[in-house]
């Protein structure tokens, strides 16, 4: 028989000791008073399912009572209800207090049955022998309202719990009308104001969310004006998944307003969560829910939808754009690819496959690095800064989540403090001697076992630095400082060698669709090199802090500094003047040979040797324009009838999109330079440091007041120079008999 443990206790169940008769009777009368009252169990029947539960339906945050939310900032009380008694509702107005865990254990919300939309019902408990339990996938919501659910103690009473609307109303739509059900929620189930706890609880969230029977991910309540909107696309989903004539069904079974609502699904604040990654891609079964969605939907379901629109989204564009009602319009769905839905999709079949193993057990591969997550993975966003790193921890191939057990001298235990636990055997980790720990952590530091530190107290610039410190390690690259991936928030905390996602490629409008902001990263992702400016010149870097913030030294040389820059490409238009600076002096001839390869930096879209036929689609392409006019890419795109056009198209507005057309002062040499956050201007440097694949733009800067200062230099961002990025750059340095071209250490701040 499994039994939980009392609820409202944080304390493992064990019967206090009496020492008379007549406290025994007492004691024996509580609990059979608990099991009344659903808390305690005493069959094991109770742990089996059901074969039919009811659910409340329909509760949406609008008919949740005012008196269960709040928008003040002290902790809001629950009003009496008529049938508590008047100490019942004295006692439900005291603040829950957690209670410390032991090491390695969790704790699990039991939401106990009712219908009342008025009142919830709950307790605390810590999970033990192996408890059944469901893991709830979320938004937190508007942290400045607050609603309250109430926590039952085990002397009868009950105290008050501070959750956010949207936690209530997913505990009001998925509790059981006629049993209890076993919820793991981060925002309860951790103490939130205890950061020792929520440093040692990150580490496990991957054994929890994979140790789930099923997460339950909750979508929130219909936004304004989307009342049909569930429905709709429940029934597209439904619809495109029959794979049998799926090219007639897109066209003639569907119609826009069920793409605008599965849109809408997949624009969802949950999708742009970082911490969904980790959710979905370590449960063993997930399903959707919604508020104006009563069934639920299987993930695979809605994976596999996400993916078919992918796939068909030119055919549904143009149902758009013969469509009066939403004006015609040619790109009214925008990038589906790059919405959250679908790199969330994506991102879940890429980063981690599980597998079941000959025994039955679940076999879990990971299949990126830390630092592949960390650049992938900017449209997803974190609440706390911190998270943009520790969210995905779990997932990277290169960070253990785990030591191997160690055979000690009086006990088997698991490694001391610090060094990861395993969260089965942490809680023997206290029994270990004084002896025994110091044999543990020389047996931890000769097989070199690395552990990320997690540490919310710390600011979030220096958890920067030991993301950065620990990736470059491992990847002997300096290609992340051209990636944008920090939260924007922190940007003026942070030196200019970290780049805010406010740099990232996409976007999303206000109406929730996603469409391009900026160019792609020169640099690609981790693993796929495009480029080799540095060779094979080792790299030697130091990230560092002094008084006043972060700096990071790395080995390189100066190749050239910016002689003269043109206005950027700004939304993918290119301005006239670029062609002649370019070299191209008449669009009656073929373009220049540096020009069109410049357009596309000399790669095609999967970042191998342009096709053969760029150099004509440049010319085509830019015989569109108007004399003595800018180049307007996406109305090109609007008016050619070519698929290879487009494609083509497509490859250059990635590569120009907000960059700036450059030349160098000393060799003349062609070039795209960054824009944003910081312009290129005359004068900055284009540099080859060590270890990274691409040139940089650097600038001299004076720390201190006037020539006082010591030397340093801004991180601007990384720059396309043509011939220069395969090593070409040593050619001009090896030939060089001057000081410019000498290896030195930049001090970037």
């Amino acid at each position: 028989m499994i039994s939980p443990p009392p609820s409202g206790s944080d304390r493992h169940f064990s019967p206090v000791a009496a020492s008379t008769i007549e406290r025994r009777r007492k004691r024996v009368k509580e609990q059979e008073e608990l099991v009344r009252h659903g808390v305690l169990s005493n069959d094991s029947s109770s742990e089996e399912r059901p074969s039919k539960r009811s659910k409340v339906s329909n509760i949406r945050l609008d008919t949740i009572p005012e008196k269960l939310i709040s928008t003040g900032a002290s902790t809001p009380a629950t009003e009496p209800s008529p049938t508590k008694s008047h100490h019942q509702d004295k006692e439900s107005k005291k603040r829950y207090q957690y209670t410390r865990l032991p090491p390695g254990a969790i704790r699990l919300l039991v939401v106990h049955p009712g219908s009342d939309p008025t009142d919830l019902d709950c307790s605390l408990v810590v999970r033990a022998n192996d408890q059944p339990y469901e893991a709830l996938s979320y938004v937190w919501g508007d942290r400045k309202r607050s609603a309250t659910i109430r926590i039952r103690r085990k002397d009868g009473g009950s105290d008050t719990l501070r959750v956010t609307p949207n936690l209530l109303a997913a505990l009001l739509k998925l509790r059981y009308q006629d049993d209890p059900r076993y919820f793991w929620v981060d925002a309860v189930c951790i103490d939130q104001q205890d950061h020792m706890e929520r440093n040692h609880q990150v580490p496990l969230m991957a054994k929890i969310y994979n140790d789930a029977t099923k997460v339950c991910v909750w979508l929130g309540e219909p936004r304004e004006k989307e009342d049909d909107s569930g429905c709709l696309a429940m029934s597209l989903i439904k619809v495109i998944r029959l794979l049998k004539d799926f090219n007639h069904v897109v066209e003639m079974g569907t119609t826009c307003e069920q793409w605008v609502a599965f849109i809408n699904l997949m624009t969802r604040e949950w999708f742009s969560r970082r911490w969904v990654v980790q959710e979905i891609a370590l449960a063993r079964e997930a399903t959707l829910h919604c508020g104006d969605i009563e069934t639920e939907i299987p993930w695979p379901h809605f994976a596999d939808a996400v993916a078919l629109f992918e796939q068909m989204a030119p055919r549904v564009r143009q149902k758009f754009k013969e469509a009066n009602k939403y004006g015609n319009h040619p790109n009214y769905i925008g990038e589906v690819s790059s919405l959250s839905a679908s790199k969330l999709v994506n991102a879940v079949k890429d980063f981690v496959r599980i597998s079941r193993k000959a025994d039955g057990s679940l076999k879990l591969e990971k299949g990126s690095s830390l630092e592949a997550l960390v650049s992938r993975m900017t449209p997803f966003k974190a609440s706390r800064a911190h998270d943009i790193i520790y969210a995905v921890l779990s997932l990277a191939n290169d960070v253990p989540g785990a030591c191997a057990k160690l055979e000690l001298s009086k006990s088997k235990a698991d490694l001391p403090d610090d060094v990861p636990m395993q969260a089965g055997e942490a809680q023997e980790a206290h029994k270990m001697t004084k002896q025994d720990r110091e044999v543990a952590l020389r047996v931890a530091q000769k097989f070199h076992i690395e552990k990320f530190p997690i540490d919310y107290k710390k600011p979030f610039y220096e958890a920067c630095i030991d993301f950065l410190d620990f990736i470059t390690k491992k990847s002997k690259s300096l290609d992340m400082l051209c990636r944008p991936w920090a939260p924007v928030d922190e940007e003026k905390n942070l030196p200019s060698f970290i780049l805010t996602s406010k740099q990232a490629a996409y976007g999303v409008r206000s109406d929730g669709y996603s469409d391009r902001k900026h160019a792609d990263v020169l640099v690609g992702m981790p693993g796929k090199k495009i480029y080799n400016a540095s060779g094979s010149y080792p790299g030697e870097w130091t990230f560092s802090r002094d008084v006043d913030r972060q700096f990071m030294t790395a080995k390189g040389f100066i190749l050239d500094s910016v002689k003269e820059t043109l206005d950027a490409a700004v939304a993918g238009v290119i301005p006239d003047e670029w062609t002649s600076f370019g070299g191209w002096k008449s669009l009656k001839q073929a373009p220049a040979d540096e020009f069109w390869r410049t357009m596309v930096a000399d790669r095609d879209e999967q970042g191998r040797d342009p096709q053969v036929y760029y150099q004509t689609a440049c010319h085509q392409t830019f015989r569109e324009k108007v004399e003595h006019g800018d180049l307007a890419t996406e109305q090109v795109i609007e008016r050619v009838n070519s698929s290879v056009m487009e494609s083509y198209i497509k490859r250059v507005q990635s590569v120009i999109w907000g960059r700036k057309l450059t030349r160098t002062k000393r060799y003349d040499l062609l070039g795209l330079a960054p824009s944003k956050p910081v312009a290129t201007r005359k004068g900055d440097l284009i540099c080859i440091l060590g270890g990274c694949s691409v040139p940089v733009v650097l600038r001299r800067k004076k720390l201190g007041d006037g020539e006082t200062g010591k030397r340093h230099y801004q991180f601007i961002g990384e720059c396309y120079i043509h011939n220069m990025m395969m090593g070409g750059a040593f050619d001009i340095k090896n030939a060089s008999k001057g000081k410019y071209h000498q290896y030195r250490t930049f001090e970037i701040r």
